[in-house]
């Protein structure tokens, strides 16, 4: 858990101000700029599908993957500032995103096999320590003296910090549960599983919906709120933290819900409050009401983590596997969703479509992805623990 909030801390916190130095700095477009959410995303998504197959099948890889990916991290951060030129941020930021899908799936997986019974539980303060952490790293932003380079570059310290914590972590590892034997290929395996059971499959889809809205509330968000209501950076970096606060109180009270109640009905209506806060964001005309569509789209955002990266929601033996998948998904989402907006937002700022604001309407396909993953819902049936 401290491991994850010292990464956390440098995710808010540099995310917040690489995107600030490219757009304010350097001048970059809120294409290229929103594109670092997508090649970090696209990367990840690559890399966590492998090593959650790599991990499931090598405990000696396992325990690489859960620290020295994050350590190279540390060094890529503190290079990138250096640079002045928007594509070769990108190609860094890609590989950045490469190694961070090494390593989390990994810890996200070892976390959960801790907790046995409690697993959502514990899954829940994994992630709301996260959520705190980048929520504090937003803050801290706003509060520092620093330029956004000098930004960037005291977050490589905290990736540096959280890499050696993951240390004795790793050393104490719970052993995977064995794979029940079955004929035929890792891949023909997943495949069963998710044909089978409805919830996982319900689950990995939750993951694409959540991981959509949540690439819309990275670098494009940034941009949005400066640019259509207005907020300087301390405002930005206040509001920004405000929401995490309430992501971070809803990321506790999930994973306890879902350990009385089933997974199912709690993502449902966690992705509920991601559709009511994507609308709120997208129609709003006040400053206030967006904030509050804020925070709820930020607290369904990161209250679905602990829900669709449950280890012990899926079957034995397929774990890391399936936990990659819904890294990899969410990821895909995230990847996708930043160059759609980008794309919208540099063609239809300042235009009125059907008397909605332009600039709003990647806002409004988050939403009808998240309602059509509703409609879906009843199809999740559980099966196993």
């Amino acid at each position: 858990m401290a491991a994850v909030f010292a990464a956390s801390v440098a995710a808010g916190l540099s995310r917040l101000a690489l995107a600030k130095y490219m757009r304010d700095d350097l001048g970059a477009s809120a294409l290229i700029v929103s594109s670092l959410t997508t090649w970090f995303m696209a990367a990840r998504a690559f890399s966590s599908v492998a090593s959650g197959l790599v991990a499931d099948a090598s405990p000696a890889a396992r325990r690489l993957l859960a620290t020295a990916p994050l350590a190279v991290i540390a060094a890529l951060v503190y290079t990138i500032p250096s640079l002045a030129s928007p594509l070769a941020i990108l190609a860094l930021n890609a590989a950045w995103g490469l190694l961070s899908g090494m390593v989390w799936p990994v810890a996200q997986t070892m976390a959960a096999l801790a907790a046995g019974r409690q697993s959502a539980t514990v899954m829940s303060v994994y992630f709301a320590a996260g959520s705190l952490g980048v929520s504090l790293g937003q803050y801290l932003y706003g509060l520092l003296p620093l330029g956004n380079p000098d930004a960037v570059r005291l977050s490589a310290l905290l990736f540096a910090a959280s890499a050696a914590l993951l240390i004795p972590a790793v050393r104490s590892m719970p052993a995977p549960p064995a794979r029940p034997r079955a004929r035929g290929s890792r891949s023909q395996g997943l495949l069963a599983s998710l044909c089978s059971d409805g919830l996982a499959a319900w689950i990995l889809l939750s993951a694409l919906s959540a991981g959509y809205l949540s690439g819309l509330l990275r670098e494009f968000l940034y941009i949005y709120l400066g640019e259509v209501y207005g907020l300087d950076r301390q405002s930005l970096a206040s509001s920004l933290a405000a929401a995490g606060l309430a992501a971070f109180a809803a990321g506790l009270a999930v994973g306890p819900l879902a350990d009385r109640l089933g997974v199912a009905p709690v993502l449902a209506a966690v992705l509920a409050m991601g559709l009511a806060g994507s609308l709120a964001l997208g129609l709003s005309p006040v400053l206030s009401a967006a904030l509050l569509g804020l925070a709820l789209a930020m607290t369904a955002a990161r209250s679905s983590l602990p829900l669709t990266r449950n280890a012990a929601a899926f079957a034995p033996g397929l774990q890391a596997t399936l936990v990659g998948a819904s890294n990899a998904l969410s990821n895909i989402g995230q990847m996708a969703s930043p160059v759609i907006a980008g794309r919208l937002y540099d063609a239809l700022r300042g235009e009125t479509l059907a008397g909605l604001r332009g600039e709003a309407i990647p806002f409004l396909t988050a939403a009808a992805l998240l309602a059509a993953t509703l409609t879906m819902s009843p199809l999740a049936r559980r099966k196993g623990p």
